[in-house]
Order: C-alpha cells, then sequence, then structure tokens
C-alpha cells in the first residue's frame, strides 16, 4: 500500500514538473529517452483506445447531424451538460485517486 502512495505522489509530482516545462524542455527531456524505452512507452488516455462504431455509434451519428441536435449543441443547457460532466469527472477520478492512496 505504501509502495502505491509513492508512486503516485511521483506521478503526480511528474506530471506537475511537466506542466511547467517549455517545450523546448520537453523536447530535450524526451532526446535523452532510449530508444529501448522510447518504443515502449504506452499511450494513455482516448488516444490508447481505438474508436469502436456498433449499431449505438452509427445510431449517435445519424442523430447527431439532425438539425434538432445542432440547436441543443449551441444552446445553453448543453454547455451546463458539458459543465456538469466535466465536473463529475474530475470527481470521479479524485475519488479514485483517494480510494488508491488510502
Amino acid at each position: 500500500m505504501d509502495q502505491r502512495k509513492k508512486l503516485a505522489k511521483m506521478q503526480r509530482e511528474l506530471e506537475e514538473k511537466e506542466k511547467e516545462m517549455t517545450p523546448e524542455e520537453i523536447e530535450e527531456m524526451e532526446k535523452n529517452i532510449p530508444e529501448w524505452k522510447r518504443n515502449a512507452l504506452v499511450m494513455s488516455g482516448e488516444e490508447a483506445k481505438p474508436e469502436k462504431k456498433g449499431m449505438f455509434g452509427k445510431l449517435k451519428e445519424k442523430i447527431s447531424s439532425t438539425d434538432a441536435a445542432k440547436k441543443f449543441q449551441e444552446s445553453e443547457d448543453y454547455e451546463k451538460l458539458n459543465a456538469m460532466r466535466a465536473n463529475y469527472a474530475e470527481f470521479k477520478s479524485n475519488l479514485k485517486e483517494g480510494v488508491d492512496n488510502t
């Protein structure tokens, strides 16, 4: 358990450090990564997941291309919904991190 806390803390520190780095510093850091390690890096988040379009994906495309859907996406309610989704995602990640650290 302590090992996970240490790893989570190290990961947070690394992410904070990367946010403060300039693009030149990031490029220099990436140059110092050995070739064998560079090829072993795994993409994270949505980039790593290939997009699957099943029956509901196709249906979603058809619905989102309608005039009513376009009007809704331009509305204030849609912006509120997206803000709520972002808050929920942040809460969920904070909760997961809290559970992992305890």
